[in-house]
């Protein structure tokens, strides 16, 4: 498989995925020959709310896909639905496709089979390699982290809260903010109640109540 990309935007994310999903699709699709993807751009094409999502050349056997503000998934399930295309042009059957026109899928049977064929195929090939991708992720993630030392694990905790506390630090300053302005938050300091004179009296203080001893105070004590 050869990826171009003409679309001048960055696709990284999507090329990585696409590393993942093309031998699976081949594997699946069972087709011989590597097919040319490219990523192109056409803004006014984005801009029409029908436009084209993709298209396959069998004679240049080159995938074409508009990435001009699609969803990467939704990128990746036109490539699996154009890959089927591939697929029945390694077996021959473009061969015998007649010339296409305006609704073609709904007035030749011949094309409207190949199209159900590459709908039915491509989303379920799409479908499956996906569950089965996240699946692995959350294998390894468990795996990973049974591997790791307790050390470990506390790093990893600490860095992930350190990275939150400072990507929400407006956030907490405005909380404390509204907080002391309520007079929910007070810096100053809670008086501690002053304690009665005596040993036999701050062992009163001790294990009653305030207002028992204040009351014990009164009574046996003059001022």
């Amino acid at each position: 498989m050869k990826i171009i990309n003409e679309s001048g935007l960055d696709l990284t994310e999507i090329e990585g995925l696409l590393e993942s999903f093309y031998p699976y699709a081949q594997e699946t699709l069972r087709f011989d020959r590597h097919p040319v993807i490219k990523f192109v751009s056409d803004p006014e094409n984005s801009a029409n709310v029908l436009g084209k999502t993709a298209h396959y050349d069998p004679n240049s056997q080159e995938v074409a896909v508009f990435v001009d503000n699609r969803h990467p998934k939704d990128i990746l399930r036109s490539i699996s639905h154009e890959l089927v295309h591939h697929k029945q042009n390694c077996e021959g059957k473009f061969a015998q496709m007649p010339k296409l026109g305006e609704g073609y899928a709904q007035s030749n049977e011949f094309l409207r089979e190949m199209e159900k064929e590459a709908y039915l195929e491509g989303n379920m090939c799409f479908r499956d390699w996906e569950d089965e991708y996240k699946r692995n992720l959350e294998e390894n993630r468990g795996n990973t982290m049974n591997n790791l030392t307790e050390e470990q694990i506390r790093t990893i905790i600490r860095e992930k809260l350190k990275g939150f506390l400072a990507e929400n630090k407006n956030f907490f300053k405005k909380g404390k903010k509204v907080l002391k302005e309520s007079k929910l938050l007070t810096s100053t300091p809670r008086k501690e109640p002053k304690k009665p004179k005596g040993d036999f009296l701050e062992r009163i203080y001790i294990n009653k109540s305030q207002e028992a001893a204040k009351k014990f105070t009164k009574k046996f004590i003059k001022k």
